[in-house]
């Protein structure tokens, strides 16, 4: 299931944002959409009905009332295609004053989970329940405090959309009647709301975020300098903080790439991992490639053993060691797109790209 979307190509950088993103920002964009009225009105009678309870416990306890914590409503994006499902939960935050130019009603968007499914078949929706379980599983364990979702949107084409609706309908219906009698029960019922959205969603969220990104679309907002005065500064208008979809692995060879010779896949970055900024680094020297190898090619777990095996190889002497095992070691990468499995289980791990010799030259 093809999951990248090219946003912007600036000079060196090449900025890419996931269809789940796309959708959030797409779907509320529209001035008065159903999504945009539902989150507002949702955030003001939420935001109300804690201040004044606030306002009573303040009274009560003879004090001034406090500042409680504005609402933040839980999103979840459903989409489908004939190769897979993607279910994706995210937070939609700083809702941003009425103007009839502001095309980011919100300013904020906060994945905090994407779970996605190949489907070597020819029925997706088959998966619903699967990707749902995983889903409401991973929102308990990241915002245990969360409240249920404020609403479910369906994002691609309108057919896919209406079959979808109908089938998490069915699992909402099945999670409310198993935690009608339970103490624990998260509140995910057939009572969320479904939203659905039209072919453009997408390419509209598409829009906006480029636009954002090249300040065709910003706020204005007072900024206060060092010397106490307040200036107006220009603002993205909408920030969007993205998770990892898949996870990555890594795995060594010692021994000039010879297949029975890798270690186990190690995994580097997880599902749901904030994703940074800036590259991934990890280092490695001649040196410790020589404390492998001497080790049978079997990576050395203890971190102070290998410091220590790696120091007794240093110096003129280890010369002959550390080139050899610089000349042999490969390095490869893997990806998985499907959550299941532990990280020794190489099943579900997709190569990606050619063995590399990171510390040769050819």
């Amino acid at each position: 299931m093809q999951r990248e979307v090219v946003v912007d190509v600036d000079h060196h950088c090449i900025n890419v944002v996931l269809p789940h993103v796309l959708a959030a920002q797409g779907a509320a964009a529209p001035a008065g959409s159903k999504l945009q009225q539902l989150l507002s009105e949702t955030m003001q009678s939420k935001d109300a009905a804690a201040a004044k309870e606030e306002a009573k416990e303040a009274a009560l306890a003879r004090r001034d009332p406090g500042e409680v914590d504005p609402f933040v409503p839980l999103v979840l994006l459903v989409g489908v295609t004939n190769e897979g499902i993607e279910m994706t939960a995210v937070q939609i935050t700083k809702p941003q004053g009425p103007d009839k130019e502001l095309h980011c009603p919100f300013g904020n968007i906060n994945v905090i989970s994407s779970v996605c499914y190949a489907h070597g078949g020819n029925d997706p929706l088959s998966m619903v329940l699967k990707a749902l379980d995983e889903l409401r599983e991973q929102v308990g364990i990241v915002v245990p405090e969360s409240e249920e979702p404020t609403a479910i949107v369906t994002y691609g084409s309108v057919g896919s959309q209406k079959q979808l609706a109908k089938a998490v309908t069915s699992v909402l219906t099945k999670y409310g009647k198993e935690g009608e009698n339970s103490d624990d029960y998260d509140g995910w019922d057939e009572d969320i709301p479904i939203v659905s959205t039209g072919k453009g969603c997408v390419s509209m969220g598409l829009a906006v975020l480029a636009a954002s990104v090249h300040g065709r679309v910003k706020l204005v907002v007072s900024v206060k300098g060092t010397d106490g005065k307040l200036r107006p500064k220009a603002k993205l208008g909408v920030a969007v903080q993205d998770v990892a979809t898949c996870a990555v692995a890594v795995s060594f060879n010692y021994f000039g790439g010879a297949e029975n010779k890798w270690t186990e896949p190690k995994v580097i970055f997880d599902f749901d991992r904030r994703v940074p900024a800036g590259p991934y680094q990890i280092d490695f020297t001649a040196a410790e490639c020589a404390a492998h190898l001497a080790n049978g090619g079997k990576g050395i777990e203890d971190e102070s053993e290998l410091i220590e095996k790696a120091k007794n190889l240093e110096g003129s002497r280890g010369i002959p060691d550390r080139e050899a095992a610089a000349l042999k070691c490969r390095f490869r990468l893997y990806q998985k797109t499907s959550r299941g499995g532990g990280a020794e289980d190489d099943s579900e791990w997709i190569r990606v790209g050619n063995d590399m010799k990171p510390l040769s030259m050819e």
